[in-house]
């Protein structure tokens, strides 16, 4: 099952790098920040899962990442569209 989640949110991360460095957005220092931090939330879901398993200690990790993705995907539409 971890391995298997290692492949849903990340595909989303991937082609927001693809669009940014595509778009010419990678100097500046926020996608660098939030990939950096999508990184080590994906890590510390993958921490939690194979140690533990606390669910609720997974859950809150797993959704930090998601806000942190998000964000990720509203700057880059702020970026292209402002």
């Amino acid at each position: 099952n971890n391995y298997d989640n290692q492949f849903q949110l990340p595909l989303l991360w991937y082609a927001g790098i693809a669009f940014t460095l595509i778009l010419g957005f990678a100097d500046d220092g926020v996608p660098i920040f939030l990939s950096w931090a999508f990184l080590v939330l994906r890590a510390g879901h993958s921490f939690v899962h194979v140690g533990r398993n606390q669910l609720v200690r997974r859950f809150y990790v797993f959704t930090t990442g998601a806000v942190v993705l998000t964000a990720y995907w509203l700057w880059l539409a702020y970026k292209v569209f402002v």
